[in-house]
């Protein structure tokens, strides 16, 4: 879906002479303008990760976040709105990290994935792994 744009219109009924009040919002898709932060982290094992997601278009927002494009289902995963925080982070907490911000107007999604570093067992070198 493109942007789309439109108006919002409430209506609001006063006291008891029922005039109406009309509140005219501007409404436009999130779709295409929204960003996760950071973006694809390594990060070390037992830390925590914050995400944040924003939109520059639209109002009336709403945020759903995914995780492995399932609704999150972990006591280390807080959701407050647009941020969601990865708490004492394990290799079974890794994966992909969706955020969905969705209006009247349509819906826009951006995602990022938490990594871990590791160390290769042949050269000693640091890697940065998927920890899904």
């Amino acid at each position: 879906m493109d942007n789309v744009f439109g108006i919002l219109l409430h209506v609001v009924r006063l006291h008891k002479d029922q005039s109406l009040l009309l509140i005219i919002d501007d409404v436009s898709s999130p779709n295409g303008t929204v960003e996760v932060t950071p973006k694809n982290p390594a990060v070390d094992h037992f830390t925590n990760v914050t995400f944040t997601c924003q939109s520059d278009a639209g109002s009336n927002l709403n945020y759903t976040w995914l995780y492995n494009d399932a609704t999150p289902n972990n006591d280390a995963i807080v959701i407050n709105d647009s941020q969601l925080t990865v708490n004492n982070v394990t290799y079974l907490l890794g994966g992909t990290y969706t955020c969905v911000v969705s209006n009247i107007a349509g819906e826009g999604r951006n995602s990022s994935d938490l990594y871990g570093d590791s160390v290769d067992d042949d050269t000693g070198d640091l890697k940065k792994n998927k920890m899904s």
